[in-house]
Order: C-alpha cells, then structure tokens, then sequence
C-alpha cells in the first residue's frame, strides 16, 4: 500500500486491501474516505469490504466515489464536508493522487485550498502494511 501525504491530517492512497486495515490504524489515521468507484476493483477491494474492515478497527468510514464522468461541482462540495467532518488524520482512496489534488484545489473554501498548500506542496510518499510490496500494481 503506497500513502501519498499531502498534510499532516491529510493523505491519499490509490487502493488498499482489507489485510492493510491495521497498519492503517496503526500509522494513526482516524478515517478513510474512499472516491474509488467499485468498477475499478475487484470484489475484495470494493466500498463495502473496505468499509466493513475499517469500521470494525475503529476507525470512520465515508464514501464520496466519483470518476471523470460523475465528477463535477457536488462531488468537490462533499469533499470539502467530508474533510470538515470527519476525524483527523484522514486517508483518502483515489486511483491519483493528484485527481484528489485537484479536486480539493477547487474546493470552494479558501480555507481549505490554503490548508493544503495546492500548488506548492509535493506529497511525500511511504508504503505500509501487508500490500506493500504489491503497491506497484493498486492503481491497476
């Protein structure tokens, strides 16, 4: 499992695998909110596997799943509540990392644009977990 961190409450992740739950919870994140579509994984990597196995660490789950053809204006304004709401430090799920960049760069809060330094900031990247040495192929 690769983890791109674009701030100290904020990371992204293009999949995980339920077997990743506790080093996710380990590393200290408190919520996962997953933007991938199920289509774009097999079963064991779909909303409600990931969600079941993050829920049961205790841990928050939320789902705001868009792909090119759904994303638009609600999808950025959900984002921005999701990122309100839930608690710190977050785990985002995205195929790329920098769709998620950019979507929350078009957030409509100025507050949130500056908090994550868009434009000026390069994620770090560690991997963790049981998948990392699979990380190469979760964006597949």
């Amino acid at each position: 499992m690769q983890i791109n961190t674009l701030s100290d409450d904020y990371s992204v992740s293009p999949q995980i695998e339920v077997s990743d739950v506790p080093s996710i919870m380990q590393a200290g994140f408190k919520s996962v909110i997953c933007n991938r579509p199920d289509q774009e994984n097999p079963e064991p990597r779909q909303i409600e596997a990931i969600k079941a196995a993050v829920e049961a660490a205790g841990m928050e789950f939320a789902e705001n799943v868009f792909d090119p053809s759904s994303f638009g204006p609600d999808k950025i304004e959900r984002q921005a509540e999701l990122l309100a709401q839930l608690a710190k430090p977050r785990l985002c799920l995205l195929r790329l990392g920098q769709s998620l960049q950019h979507c929350l760069g078009l957030c409509p809060s100025r507050a949130h644009r500056d908090r994550y330094h868009f434009g000026r900031h390069h994620p770090s990247r560690v991997s963790i977990g049981p998948s990392a040495a699979t990380a190469g192929d979760a964006g597949a």
